[in-house]
């Protein structure tokens, strides 16, 4: 019995020792783990993708020394070796793609193994090809409004790629020429994880960006200056409110008891336009055109008679400077006085707020009977909003 035992263990120790002679006597066994890899190439030109195989190249290795082992072998050589292959993505055909290892030379050295190299290359090949397409073809932008109000969008147009694409302005109000926007495109269904790029190659074609910049222009920009308004525009606009005036004030002149419209005389301008921070106001600038006036009353009574003058006004709005360089206004849209301001009589113009002469007869006129009262009508009780310049004296 105890022969037995002395022979199964110098049965056991051969065995080890023969492992050991294939493992760790002289020399290293030279293994080639990259016969037991490959890649697998997918998807479109451009955009392939490559996907690492790994064999059971530990048989590899069980082959070359011609030996099995065991699993705590297997486990300790397979931690010893780590694959990596890059890259992985956007590839074309021609490409290379290199797959390397991470060695524990360590481990390695305790088996007396080594790897006849380290790293080997394989070139991308079979993609299919993609056609690429610019997604911005499928739109156009348009600016509207007037600056520094300008507003864009985003309009599709017909004929386009035909791909369920969705795009959006990163700023889309508040512009003026020269200002830029940004539309980036996206895809924005769940089916397909909310990818761009998956859905338009799911589709057989790639787009060529996924953001353009556009740059405002075309918009009309409203006067802030007097000297915005050329000349012949304030001319065309005296000649107009000289057709207002009289037409507007006909009816409150008695011609049959010798009340006789004399004219009116161009003053000067008052000015405003919109103070920073009141830029969404209707009215972005206004001139008021300033006249004086004039009037014979011979009165009721033989021998009753005399001259009087007033102030009036007929206001424009919102003067345009148009992107060509020329300037615009809206000639049909005016205002003047609609209240009974001034009392007129042989002798005497009175304010509206002063109390009439009990002497007092004849017809009340639309308009003021100062300057100064006109001034604080139009402008100074705008003044929080607005800016002026007063051409007047």
């Amino acid at each position: 019995m105890q022969t037995k035992r002395i022979l199964s263990a110098i049965v056991v120790s051969s065995m080890l020792a023969g492992l050991s002679g294939i493992l760790t006597g002289c020399g290293s066994t030279k293994v080639d783990i990259f016969s037991e890899v490959s890649l697998e190439f997918s998807g479109y030109d451009g955009y392939g993708t490559a996907t690492f195989y790994e064999d059971d190249w530990l048989d590899e290795i069980e082959d070359e020394i011609d030996e099995h082992l065991s699993n705590k072998e297997r486990l300790e050589i397979e931690d010893a070796i780590v694959f990596s292959c890059e890259p992985t993505e956007d590839l074309s055909n021609g490409d290379t793609v290199t797959v390397s290892v991470d060695v524990d030379e360590d481990v390695l050295d305790e088996y007396k193994l080594k790897l006849e190299s380290e790293s080997t290359t394989f070139t991308v090949k079979g993609l299919d090809e993609v056609e690429e397409f610019d997604p911005f073809d499928d739109i156009t932008v348009t600016f509207s409004g007037y600056a520094p109000n300008g507003s864009a969008s985003i309009e599709k147009v017909s004929g386009g790629s035909g791909l369920d694409l969705d795009f959006e302005l990163d700023t889309s109000s508040g512009l003026s020429n020269g200002d830029t926007v940004t539309v980036t495109v996206s895809y924005s269904s769940w089916a397909n994880n909310y990818d761009l790029e998956g859905y338009c190659l799911s589709k057989g074609m790639a787009p060529t960006a996924t953001e353009q910049t556009y740059t405002v222009e075309g918009l009309a920009s409203y006067a802030t200056a007097l000297s915005d308004i050329p000349e012949d525009m304030l001319t065309k606009m005296d000649t107009q409110a000289q057709d207002v005036i009289p037409a507007n004030i006909s009816s409150q002149w008695d011609s049959e008891n010798g009340e006789i419209f004399n004219g009116a005389d161009l003053l000067g301008y008052y000015f405003l336009t919109t103070k920073e921070g009141y830029e969404s106001n209707s009215l972005q600038n206004e001139i008021y055109l300033i006249y004086q006036i004039n009037g014979d009353w011979t009165g009721y009574s033989e021998g009753d008679a005399g001259t009087f003058s007033y102030y009036y006004y007929v206001k424009f709005e919102n003067v345009l400077l148009l992107d060509d360089g020329t300037r615009s206004v809206d000639l049909s849209v005016y205002d003047y006085p609609t209240w009974h301001g001034v009392e007129v009589t042989s002798y005497i113009c009175n304010d509206e707020m002063s109390f009439y002469y009990e002497e007092a007869v004849g017809i009340e006129q639309d308009g003021y009977t100062s300057k100064e009262s006109m001034f604080s009508d139009c402008v100074a009780s705008k003044l929080d909003e607005y800016s002026y310049e007063s051409t007047v004296e």
